[in-house]
């Protein structure tokens, strides 16, 4: 990371640096796939089971599963605010809140930490299907609720900024909590529904991580092109008050990219039938007999 900040300002070194370091991964990757390969034992497989195994007969029975696809629809684009709020929120506190940056992130930090030990809590007596929709629903709320404020002048942009920034941290905090458990179920009926005693488990991690990884790098995109980066590098060099010309992206930013967000979510976990006596009754059929 202080050698890519080191060599921003040098695009040709900057490239080569990203070369260099994809070259190093494909390395060690090889070299870790041959240790392990070294490792493994051979297990003798059946005809019948061997097709359970390929991928094409993979993806044929995945492409059917609706509650995989609900997943992937709802978790994908959450993590991809969450990339941005990792790379973002310390500058958006920057402009929003000049006065009180500094306390904005360890603020967030004890907010997270306090939501996903309660969520915890919730989840087991409700379940995470409740959890998870219901920190959709908030963060749909909260947006709208704030855009309304700022829109209206009702309250300060700096503390609209502040509740919203710690809101949506509680409900992605309470939200991201259950992946494991979630791709864990869908595996179970995945068993379930193709009669395939194949653990898939990590083809659903990868499979969901295809989607996953382009909206990353897509995160980082939208706010640059939202957020003028040049007046906020103006900014910081004159040491003075943001514009509100700034202030406005970082608003739009802030509340805009979380709200279509959590609509996309919406339209995508309400078709998500995983749980209450569906999940049991999936969960009975995997248990092994007494």
């Amino acid at each position: 990371t202080l050698a890519g900040m080191s060599l921003w300002e040098r695009p040709a070194a900057f490239r080569s640096l990203l070369l260099l370091a994809s070259c190093l991964s494909v390395l060690f990757l090889e070299v870790g796939s041959r240790l392990c390969r070294a490792g493994i034992q051979t297990t003798a497989t059946t005809p019948g089971s061997r097709s359970a195994f390929s991928l094409r007969s993979y993806l044929r029975q995945l492409s059917v599963q609706r509650n995989f696809w609900a997943f992937v629809g709802m978790n994908a684009v959450m993590e991809m605010q969450g990339t941005f709020h990792s790379q973002f929120n310390a500058i958006v506190a920057d402009i929003l809140m000049p006065s009180f940056s500094g306390a904005v992130l360890p603020l967030l930090g004890l907010a997270g930490f306090v939501a996903a030990y309660a969520a915890t809590l919730v989840a087991d007596s409700y379940g995470t299907y409740f959890v998870i929709r219901y920190a959709i629903f908030g963060k749909v709320l909260v947006c709208v609720s704030a855009a309304i404020l700022v829109a209206h002048t009702i309250v300060p942009p700096d503390a609209v900024a502040c509740i919203v920034m710690v809101l949506l941290q509680v409900g992605m905090s309470s939200a991201t909590k259950f992946f494991d458990v979630t791709v864990a179920n869908l595996a179970d009926e995945f068993s379930v529904l193709t009669s395939a005693e194949v653990d898939v488990t990590s083809r659903m991690y990868a499979t969901h991580a295809v989607f996953a990884k382009p909206l990353n790098s897509l995160a980082p995109i939208i706010a640059t092109r939202v957020l003028s980066t040049e007046s906020y590098r103006e900014m910081k060099v004159a040491g003075g008050e943001p514009p509100w010309e700034l202030q406005r992206q970082a608003l739009r930013l802030l509340i805009g990219l979380p709200l279509a967000v959590g609509l996309v979510q919406w339209a995508s976990w309400r078709r998500f039938s995983l749980h209450g006596k569906g999940l049991s009754r999936i969960q009975a059929l995997r248990r092994p007999p007494k």
